[in-house]
């Protein structure tokens, strides 16, 4: 078993195992009972586990401790150098440093002794060797030998010298120079070693062998190129983010590799040393308690107990100094994922709980800074611009997008206030390389189209009511008025509050007081009324003070006010209650029914109304418009006639009436549903079928789920999720086998994969068409369909009839259909200018400097100096 580690990555090693970590680029150091060995990366054994240390020393040899021994092995493992040395150090061109019983000498690369273990400092010059010995008469004297040997390492000549004085001059002095080679762990005057008894990484000095730094470290790297290891030791700390807690093993610090010592405490969850490597004189940190902070190449912390800090861009960083991190399921504000920022930071995070809520959590929550003031930090950690905001984005192009109070703007460098914050959204728009800023301003705006796709009324209102005899009424900078199908304001917009017109006339209100307008807007009855309702038959429900009466269109009483509430008049006959009981009254005031039901509901076309009554236990009925109760039994509920029947309940059983309030079908069903298309879905003996207006079962029960008739076709279900059609003979069109079918009509089925997208299908279960965001079904023989956002229509033939671009579209009525969009943009420069006013729908980059811009059916396009090349038109 081995694992070969990257050596460029110091996330790798907080992910090792402590069994096995790297050598070379190529090979892997393998621990087992306080000894190492290695292997190569396709796993064969190199040298067995029965060693100390293994160290490099030139092409495929190696220099090992056996047995507290040191010595070099060839390739095949024999002994170049006998195990008789306290330390070998690395070759140093042909010759190597050696030490015994704490005295230097010198080898070369055959294993030959050239310089006798007897000196106390040894230099390596140009194929010479500088050996110093101390003399005994006096310790600030040394004796100097020099050894010149040739390229293989062989001694050439001798000079000797009985007292050497070392010489400074200036702040120059001589020094020991031993050159590196390329070994991950081998620096230049220190090596990296691993104690297998202790299991733990030491530094020792290459001039000697003399340990530098004690083994305490679990975890190395070596960054050579910035002069730093990244070290880490075994220290538990615990974070929460939300209520999900996780666990961090290993925290580190720097050791310096030119001094071989630790510069920085070990309190480092993440250190980020790109920072270094770009060039910058602070690196980014974040310390086991959960705060940030920058440290400087010396290790000296220069900011701490920051909230959180971002990377640097243009040489500023977003952060905070208020709040804490954590993690919310809510919408991503720019942090990124959770998950994304556990993988990132050096310490691996295990969550302590595994509950379902945690292991969702952790995949999908989005990293969070909780009660955080924002602002902008340099890279010598001095504040640029000062924590004021909700939020803030990195800088791009030196330009900051900020977050105050919901609204968004942009700052400079030195924190002007570029744009101010006003915006619903503000971000860069396509394709300009960031140099152009699209504000968006979120002040929903409605429209009507019909279900050509062709927008009848544009989208500038801020909402829109109902149409009625050809007038729909408006709403615009909070007042209302009415256009007519073309979208032409007949009256205009000034109005608090309107109704639909109703027999030529329409109900306005303007402060407290209620009057009527024609469909040209003149006034016919003054603004004079509390509450009004809508003509019918010539009459007007009104309330004078607290009572409800009958207006006739000139304005006078028809029916006195007397009554604590009333409602328009139906086929003669208006509902009105008189000390919380409903009765009825006709056209000339006069009581059909005197009040005494709990509630009488409004008629319907058959001239029937379901009533409520009773004291101890609440009953319903039905009344005619004579007010005559049709129905002889009293029912615990009743349904709204759908095809000429009702439902009733009675206890626990359901069954049908017809309109003259005869049970027709009995009750003996545990559920029944309003007919459709000639036939009901009820349940009887725990399954469910289908049944016909006299009571014959015409599809079996059978189906765990049954669904209204529509177009000849119903949806059943068999089990939770499989789906079916059945026709109204009882035939299987489609055996139940679809997952999640929602509704079928018009030939065309809509259904609901597992990850929420919708498609259509046909009878024979085919696909038809793609994937959607969300859908609706096939309706006048179009569908509203959404696709990145954005609503559109499609007809049966999946052709696009309106692209999706509506923020909502509203059901199709009479022919027309109210769509939305959310708000609207604009443009700005990075200098905060607006080039264009925030009025239009949508902007894209055109190129070459020119922007189009949309407004409901038109379409014109601006230069980047905010002047029009082509003016709106359609």
């Amino acid at each position: 078993e081995s694992f070969l580690f990257s050596t460029h990555a110091a996330r790798i090693i907080a992910r090792g195992h402590e069994d096995y970590f790297a050598f070379s680029s190529n090979k892997v150091l393998t621990k087992k009972d306080s000894k190492i060995g290695l292997l190569s990366a396709t796993g064969d054994i190199l040298l067995p586990e029965e060693y100390l240390d293994i160290q490099p020393y030139m092409d495929n040899y190696y220099r090992v401790n056996f047995q507290q021994r040191w010595g070099v092995l060839n390739p095949e493992g024999k002994v170049v150098i006998p195990f008789e040395y306290d330390y070998i150090a690395p070759l140093q061109g042909p010759v190597c440093l050696v030490k015994n019983n704490g005295k230097l000498g010198v080898a070369n690369v055959q294993g030959k002794e050239i310089v006798a273990t007897q000196y106390d400092r040894i230099v390596f010059g140009d194929h010479t060797i500088k050996a110093y010995q101390q003399t005994q008469a006096n310790t600030e004297k040394e004796a100097l030998a020099i050894f010149r040997f040739d390229g293989q390492g062989n001694l050439k000549e001798q000079d000797e010298f009985d007292a050497h004085y070392t010489i400074k001059i200036g702040n120059k002095e001589e020094k020991e120079v031993i050159s590196a080679n390329d070994h991950i762990y081998q620096l230049d005057k220190y090596e990296w070693f691993f104690d297998p008894v202790k299991g733990r990484w030491g530094l020792r000095r290459l001039a000697d062998g003399g340990i530098q730094i004690e083994p305490v470290f679990h975890y190395i790297l070596t960054v050579k190129d910035l002069g730093f290891t990244l070290v880490g030791m075994e220290k538990k700390s615990f974070y929460d983010f939300e209520r999900t807690t996780f666990r961090f093993d290993v925290a580190y610090g720097l050791v310096n590799n030119d001094l071989g010592m630790l510069i920085t405490k070990v309190e480092f969850l993440d250190l980020r040393l790109e920072d270094f490597k770009n060039g910058l004189p602070l690196a980014r940190c974040m310390f086991t308690d959960g705060t940030f902070g920058l440290v400087n190449r010396e290790g000296i912390i220069k900011a701490n107990n920051l909230a959180y800090i971002g990377q640097f861009n243009n040489g500023l960083a977003r952060m905070s100094r208020s709040g804490r991190i954590s993690g919310s399921m809510g919408r991503d504000k720019g942090l990124g994922k959770l998950s994304v920022f556990l993988e990132d930071i050096l310490a691996a995070g295990y969550m302590v709980d595994y509950t379902s809520y945690d292991r969702l959590f952790r995949h999908q929550a989005n990293l969070s800074c909780e009660s955080c003031n924002w602002g902008y930090i340099d890279t010598l950690g001095q504040t640029r611009v000062q924590p004021q905001y909700s939020f803030a984005q990195d800088f791009v192009n030196e330009v900051g997008i900020v977050e105050k109070s919901g609204k968004w703007g942009a700052v400079s460098m030195r924190g002007k206030e570029l744009i101010p914050c006003r915006y619903d959204e503000l971000h860069f728009l396509e394709n300009t390389d960031n140099k152009i800023l699209r504000l968006y301003i979120n002040k929903p705006k409605y429209g009507l189209i019909d279900s050509s796709g062709n927008l009848t009324v544009r989208t500038e209102y801020d909402e829109i009511g109902l149409f009625r005899e050809g007038r729909l009424a408006v709403k615009r900078n909070g007042l209302w008025g009415y256009v007519n199908v073309d979208g032409l304001e007949v009256i205009p917009c000034r109005f608090e509050e309107v109704r639909p017109f109703s027999e030529g006339l329409a109900a306005v209100r303007l402060g407290r007081y209620w009057g009527f307008v024609d469909r040209l807007g003149e006034q016919v009855i003054d603004l004079q009324y509390l509450k009004v309702g809508d003509f019918s038959e010539g009459l007007v429900l009104a309330y004078d003070g607290q009572k409800a009466g009958y207006l006739k269109p000139d304005n006078q009483w028809h029916i006195e006010p007397q009554f604590d509430q009333a409602f328009d008049y139906y086929k003669g006959v208006a509902r009105v209650v008189v000390e919380g009981k409903y009765g009825l009254i006709d056209t000339i005031g006069r009581f059909i029914e005197k009040p005494k039901y709990i509630k009488i509901a409004a008629f319907d076309e058959h001239g029937l109304s379901i009533v409520t009554y009773g004291n101890q236990q609440v009953k319903y009925g039905v009344i005619n418009l004579k007010g005559q109760m049709v129905t002889g039994s009293a029912y615990r509920e009743i349904l709204p006639f759908s095809e000429g029947l009702a439902v009733v309940k009675d206890k626990e059983s359901y069954g049908y009436i017809d309109t003259s309030g005869k049970l027709i079908i009995p009750l003996i069903f545990s559920k029944a549903s309003s007919f459709s298309e000639g036939l009901a879905a009820v349940r009887k003996d725990g399954a469910c079928g289908y049944i016909n207006q006299t009571g014959d079962p015409v599809v079996s029960y059978q189906f765990t789920k049954c669904m209204d008739y529509e177009d000849g076709r119903a949806v059943v279900y068999k089990g939770i999720r499989k789906a079916g059609l059945v026709d109204q003979k009882g035939n299987m069109v489609l055996e139940p086998s679809v997952n999640r079918l929602i509704k079928f009509s018009e030939g065309r089925g809509l259904v609901r994969d597992r990850q929420y997208r919708f498609y259509y299908i046909t009878e024979s279960a085919k696909m038809y068409d793609g994937f959607y965001e969300k859908a609706s079904a096939f309706k006048n023989g179009v569908a509203l369909v959404k696709e990145e956002g954005k609503w559109g229509i499609i007809n049966q033939r999946g052709l696009t009839i309106i692209a999706p671009k509506y923020d909502k579209i509203e059901d199709f009525k009479n022919g027309y259909a109210k769509v939305r969009i959310h708000g609207f943009n604009g443009l700005s420069n990075l200098k905060g200018e607006l080039i264009v006013q925030p009025n239009y729908e949508y902007i894209s980059y055109a190129g070459n400097g020119i922007f189009r811009v949309e407004q409901g059916d038109e379409v014109g396009y601006f230069n980047s100096e905010g002047d029009w090349v082509w003016e709106l038109s359609n």
